[in-house]
């Protein structure tokens, strides 16, 4: 995360949007490409209040998920 965090005050880490941008950008479009070609995803979840929303996109896409429970 550190490349990405800008600053931090009080407490609160402040992120390089235009960096994250940028970045979110690209993985959307190698994610878009690989399932275009059919390829698998594995969906991971590490902490527990995000198993319902790992299972949920898991189950709607036909992916398989983990979630560390």
């Amino acid at each position: 995360m550190a490349p990405y965090i800008s600053a931090k005050r009080k407490g609160i880490h402040i992120i390089n949007l235009n960096r994250t941008a940028r970045f979110l950008s690209e993985a959307c479009d190698l994610v878009f490409d690989a399932a275009s070609k059919g390829k698998q995803f594995l969906i991971v979840g590490t902490k527990n209040k995000e198993a319902d929303s790992v299972a949920w996109a898991a189950l709607c896409q036909g992916e398989d998920a983990a979630m560390d429970a």
